[in-house]
């Protein structure tokens, strides 16, 4: 297994990141939330500047916009992956209008930027979104 060391202090206003292991070879799906590297989710606070929360496969969501109980968060996780230098995320996002996104992050100049955010329909395995991803760009959402 090709494992690579990144060091980077990535310091945004005050805010600083520290560095951690980021294999790029790993070419299979991850359900944690919590194994999600800091790099990533820093990457996401900074860039849509509010919190982004999401459960793990196996919790239960705010799959629609009928309110009632206690309240859940929007997002659950779907799987994790990185593979050949593109980190990807997908996740369902309930609430008015249920979909899917798959956020793409590739590294430039040392840290973890966004580059595509967009619905892949119902793609569910690391193959069906590589596979989408490859194929168009049809919908942007910029909307989480």
């Amino acid at each position: 297994m090709n494992m690579r060391i990144f060091l980077f202090i990535l310091l945004i206003g005050s805010v600083a990141v520290k560095a951690q292991t980021i294999n790029d070879n790993e070419c299979f799906e991850h359900f944690e939330v919590q194994k999600i590297p800091k790099a990533i989710k820093h990457e996401i606070k900074v860039t849509y500047k509010h919190r982004f929360v999401m459960v793990n496969p196996d919790k239960n969501f705010q799959e629609t916009d009928v309110k009632g109980g206690r309240k859940l968060k929007e997002r659950r996780l779907v799987f994790w992956s990185n593979c050949d230098g593109v980190f990807i995320l997908v996740y369902e996002h309930g609430g008015f209008g249920y979909h899917k996104h798959v956020i793409t992050f590739k590294k430039e100049d040392g840290s973890y930027v966004i580059k595509k955010n967009i619905s892949v329909g119902d793609a569910k395995t690391l193959n069906e979104v590589r596979k989408a991803l490859n194929e168009n760009d049809r919908l942007r959402l910029d909307d989480f």
